[in-house]
């Protein structure tokens, strides 16, 4: 028993059993982790390791535990990643993106583009309805609901021009000539539906910037054209709108007897109840009138030609694409023929200008085409020898140059721009330049040229010294030896003569008016001249009415002692006075207010009617074939509508509504019939 028990006290105490360790196992990815809310945006399995977990936010591998990946889930780094993952788009979704909006982009180009088709309308509107288009494209939820509301028909919409639109834009110019001086501009017409129509427009000068403005006024049909009738209508234009008569200072019209004739017209009736109104014929007409006179002196044949080659072409394709061949091969330009027009300003020099520039391809054509024999006639056999005639191209070079220098004329005083001031010094040296042509050049330099004898055959040239411009000349210096060339001449001669005699006596520069407004010249203005104003007020009382006459004239003075300024050739006398005139003192006032009121007031002195022929320009483009029904109210709004926005400066897409236009777009009564919109309107033209 003792060597046991020592055997047990050498061993000591005994040890402890450790317990076997658990086996630990390896977890493998699930996959309805992916479906967990928690995971799904962004958990993965591992490529080519599917067994164990990824993030595709922050491509990382991570460990296969439910645990782990809550962890890494909730992490700074992997919310960083996963804001900035949910902000980018992919290559798929982009390309996706990018092709539905091609399509959105072909099918409204195209949808745009049938619209035009479909209803008629000029291609050069298409860049415009995109802009409205553009310009109306809903910015919030709220207008893509209102523009769905949105209902408009023919009837409202045309209540919505007479009523609202044009309406709006007639107030605006009725509230200017309340309390402006301003001159009258009518003419009357027949229009596609061959209803008599006397259009009305207006020119005043807005005196804060010296701004000349010629506006429609109205348009009215009219059962008696006669002088009377007119007049009346006229009056009664102005009454209906509460515009006050006494404020016309000017007129200005065609020169038929009904606008101006001597004993009963528009012109003397206007002048009966208004002595103080300035009468002007149009210059534009008077020159025509001079053209055409001055042409019955030269052989009728030229214009016969004219109309004969236009004739031959006009309805036929054929003989249209048989001279394109010859056209071709003179190497001229392949231009058609143009109509000679009675009505259109002098027309006459288009149409020659035209037959001289084809004249070799045209002679040609007739010579083949009378060869052939397949259409003979009196007419082309006449056309052709006109062109084998040497001495009817002189002519017709001739008539060009002629014609050139009185379209020139005309073009001038078509323009919007106050020019009466101009008048007598441009009809003057238009004179001159056509005496010069068989007087004497230093009997024109001394005489005036309305006094000049042009019987007085001792300061006329001798022929062969004429001038016919370059091209005739050249042509009748072939034809010297031919006896035929005296007699041209004497033709052109005569029409020279014919020319100068219709001018003095249809611009009559007697009239002391025309000389007084040549103040407004910029060159008279920095010489000061006239020195004084004063005739110019005895002339025209209604100015004493417009400003303070003696300070007026003092500023005139005044402004003269300026620094003299470098009057710009281009420079029209608009700019000029806009320039001095809108100077002010130190203390910010106008240095010239009397003088400023007094040249606008002058300004607004009209010197043709070519703003009433645009009108009517304007009215064949509204008043078609297809719109022949339209009532009066509709098209003046339209027409003022059109001109309102084209005053504005503005497209349809940058319309702008104040207060006043919104009041006056929501008084519209949008199913209002033609009578009831036109009682409306005069209702309006009361309250304001």
């Amino acid at each position: 028993m003792d060597e046991s028990s020592s055997e047990d006290e050498d061993r000591g105490p005994p040890r402890k059993l450790l317990k076997p360790k658990s086996k630990k196992y390896k977890q493998n990815f699930r996959q309805e982790w992916m479906k967990d809310p928690s995971f799904q945006q962004w958990l993965l399995p591992l490529k080519h390791h599917e067994s164990e977990p990824s993030c595709k936010v922050c491509s990382k591998k991570l460990t296969c535990s439910k645990t782990a990946l809550q962890r890494h889930g909730e992490s700074i780094h992997h919310k960083q990643a996963y804001a900035n993952a949910s902000r980018q788009v992919s290559i798929y979704t982009s390309l996706q993106n990018q092709d539905s909006a091609n399509v959105y982009k072909e099918i409204t180009t195209a949808q745009v583009a049938a619209f035009i088709a479909a209803h008629n309308l000029p291609l050069r509107l298409a860049p415009f309805l995109l802009d409205l288009i553009k310009a109306r494209c809903p910015k919030n939820s709220q207008e893509t609901n209102c523009l769905r509301k949105i209902e408009i028909g023919a009837t409202k919409c045309t209540n919505v021009i007479r009523q609202g639109i044009g309406l709006h834009y007639a107030q605006e110019l009725i509230d200017i000539l309340r309390r402006m001086r301003y001159s009258i501009i009518p003419d009357e017409t027949t229009d596609v539906s061959s209803e008599k129509q006397l259009a009305v427009c207006v020119m005043y000068v807005d005196e804060t910037d010296l701004l000349p403005v010629t506006r429609f006024l109205d348009i009215v049909e009219v059962d008696n054209s006669g002088a009377n009738g007119l007049y009346q209508a006229i009056r009664a234009i102005f009454q209906e709108k509460f515009i006050p008569l006494s404020n016309i200072i000017g007129y200005s019209s065609d020169t038929c007897n009904v606008m101006f004739g001597e004993n009963l017209s528009v012109s003397t009736l206007l002048k009966k109840d208004f002595p103080h109104v300035t009468a002007v014929k149009c210059s534009c007409h008077l020159i025509h009138l001079c053209a055409s006179h001055a042409c019955l002196k030269l052989s009728k044949s030229l214009e016969d030609l004219c109309r004969n080659i236009y004739s031959h072409f006009s309805r036929s394709s054929l003989r249209q694409k048989d001279f394109k061949q010859f056209q071709e091969f003179v190497e001229a330009q392949p231009h058609k023929m143009l109509k000679l027009s009675q009505t259109r300003w002098l027309s006459l020099e288009s149409c020659v200008n035209r037959i001289l520039e084809q004249w070799e391809a045209l002679r040609l054509y007739f010579i083949a085409f009378v060869a052939d024999g397949k259409d003979p006639s009196y007419t082309t056999d006449s056309i052709l020898n006109a062109l084998n005639n040497k001495f009817v191209l002189a002519q017709l070079e001739f008539l060009s140059a002629q014609l050139k220098r009185l379209n020139e004329f005309n073009t001038m005083f078509q323009s919007t721009e106050p020019l009466l001031h101009y008048l007598r010094e441009e009809v003057t040296k238009l004179l001159k330049d056509i005496l010069s042509d068989f007087i004497s050049m230093d009997v024109v330099r001394k005489e005036d040229p309305f006094t000049i004898d042009l019987d007085c055959m001792n300061i006329r040239l001798p022929l062969d010294k004429v001038y016919m411009g370059i091209l005739a000349t050249n042509t009748l210096f072939e034809l010297k030896d031919d006896p035929n060339v005296q007699t041209v001449k004497k033709a052109c001669v005569e029409f020279l003569v014919e020319l100068v005699k219709q001018i003095r006596s249809r611009f009559d520069m007697k009239d002391p008016i025309f000389k007084l407004v040549e103040f407004l010249i910029p060159s008279n203005a920095v010489k000061c001249v006239p020195p004084s104003l004063n005739e110019l007020f005895l002339t025209l009382p209604y100015l004493a009415e417009v400003a303070d006459v003696t300070r007026a004239d003092q500023e005139w003075r005044k402004q003269a002692l300026e620094e003299p300024e470098e009057v710009a050739p281009e420079e029209t006398s608009t700019v000029f006075l806009q320039k001095r005139l809108n100077a002010k003192t130190l203390n910010g006032t106008l240095k010239y207010p009397n003088l400023k009121k007094v040249v606008a007031c002058v300004m607004s002195l009209p010197c043709s009617n070519a703003s009433v022929e645009r009108v009517f320009s304007l009215l064949k483009l509204i008043k078609t074939d297809f719109r022949n029904a339209l009532k009066r109210e509709t098209l003046v709004g339209l027409m003022h509508a059109h001109v309102g926005m084209k005053a504005n400066d503005v497209h349809a897409h940058q319309l702008e509504l104040n207060a006043e236009f919104v009041r006056v777009l929501k008084s519209v009564k949008s199913n209002a019939t033609d009578s009831e919109a036109g009682e409306l309107i005069r209702e309006r033209f009361k309250k304001v």
